[in-house]
């Protein structure tokens, strides 16, 4: 990536077009639990956050997911602190009790510790 490493897809993976997003984007507004934020700075979208039910299940409602991307040229101006919090809070408005954060490996933890996330051994990853 020109931005960052950090992103869910690649850029060949996103298969997304006008039609695809707008159905998305519809979704997500309809949705009582999901949200997608635009940071905008002077008319240039800065950074997107969005957080994703896991699943209308009853052993499920507690969980969403999220992510934050902040473009490059925005970097290091409170950006990403505000659309992580944001969303973080967006998460546990809700039936939610916690909300896990995973970083990829190589990035820092300094932005989600000084949010009150804290490290948890409560999950656990098979490598084979």
């Amino acid at each position: 990536h020109g931005e960052t490493d950090f992103l869910l897809t690649y850029p060949e993976e996103n298969r997304f077009d006008a039609a695809a997003e707008s159905q998305f984007l519809q979704k997500t507004a309809d949705s009582e639990r999901e949200i997608e934020i635009v940071a905008e700075v002077e008319g240039k979208i800065a950074g997107t956050a969005g957080v994703e039910s896991l699943g209308n299940k009853i052993t499920l409602r507690h969980r969403a997911a999220f992510g934050i991307s902040v473009a490059r040229e925005f970097w290091g101006l409170g950006i990403g602190r505000a659309l992580l919090h944001r969303a973080a809070r967006t998460a546990l408005s809700g039936e939610a009790d916690g909300c896990l954060l995973r970083l990829p490996a190589g990035a820092g933890d300094g932005l989600p510790r000084a949010l009150g996330f804290a490290p948890t051994a409560h999950e656990a990853v098979l490598r084979l």
